[in-house]
């Protein structure tokens, strides 16, 4: 399978590889440099990552207390990268 590299440095991923890698709408392509000419590409499933409401839910946390220090809150969301 042959794509073309648009203007803007797009590619259209052919059907039958999305439907093989299960590539949706939204999911993350994660691309590595084998070689000058290779790359890598992996597909994160869905539960690898939390969704766009999981900071809401820290958000809330904190609605009738005082909001921790920036410092504070980046080492409790790290926590959960295991960084």
């Amino acid at each position: 399978m042959i794509t073309t590299v648009t203007a803007r440095g797009q590619v259209s991923i052919p059907s039958r590889l999305r439907k093989i890698a299960g590539i949706t709408n939204g999911k993350h392509l994660h691309w590595y440099a084998v070689s000058e000419h290779e790359f890598r590409v992996i597909v994160e499933n869905a539960g690898d990552a939390p969704g766009p409401l999981a900071a809401l839910g820290w958000a809330l946390r904190y609605r009738h207390g005082p909001v921790p220090s920036s410092d504070a809150a980046m080492r409790e969301l790290r926590e959960g990268d295991g960084v």
